[in-house]
C-alpha cells in the first residue's frame, strides 16, 4: 500500500509538471523555434537563415547554429523530438550559470542531437540564441 502511495504521489506530481508547462507560453514559442529550425534542415533552407532576423521569435540567428542543423538534415528527415524547458538541465550548466539562459531547445534525432540556450529579451519580446551545446542523441552510439 505504500509503494502504491508512493507512485500514486509521483504520478500527481509528474501530472501536474505537465499542466503547469502547457500554460506557459513562453514553453511554447521556444517548442515553435525548434520546430521552424527542423523544418528549415529538412527542407534544405538552412544557408539563407545566416545572419538572418527572419526567424519567428529570435533575434538574430548567428552562424555556425545554421551549419550544425544542416549537418542533422538526414538524422531530421527520418524523425526527431523537440524538448523544451525553462533554463538549462542541471547536468549541462556550466559551472558559473549564465544569466542570460532563460530557456533551452534540445533537438534529438537518432544519430545527433543540438541543444540551443536561448536568452529572452522582454525589450523586444524575442529570444536571442546565447549559444549552443552537444546533447545526447535519441539512440545511443554504438
Amino acid at each position: 500500500m505504500k509503494a502504491y502511495t508512493h507512485l500514486l504521489v509521483l504520478f500527481i506530481l509528474a501530472h501536474a509538471a505537465l499542466l503547469l508547462a502547457a500554460d506557459d507560453p513562453s514553453l511554447e514559442r521556444v517548442r515553435k523555434i525548434g520546430e521552424f529550425f527542423c523544418q528549415a534542415s529538412i527542407n534544405s533552407t538552412m544557408e539563407k537563415l545566416k545572419g538572418s532576423r527572419e526567424v519567428p521569435d529570435v533575434v538574430v540567428v548567428g552562424q555556425h547554429i545554421p551549419d550544425l542543423l544542416a549537418k542533422m538534415r538526414p538524422g531530421l528527415i527520418k524523425g526527431y523530438k523537440i524538448e523544451v524547458m525553462r533554463g538549462e538541465p542541471a547536468a549541462f550548466a556550466r559551472q558559473e550559470p549564465d544569466s542570460r539562459v532563460t530557456h533551452s531547445i534540445t533537438i534529438r534525432c537518432d544519430d545527433d542531437a543540438i541543444r540551443l540556450r536561448m536568452g529572452y529579451d522582454s525589450y523586444r519580446d524575442r529570444f536571442h540564441l546565447v549559444g549552443y551545446t552537444g546533447a545526447q542523441p535519441l539512440k545511443p552510439a554504438k
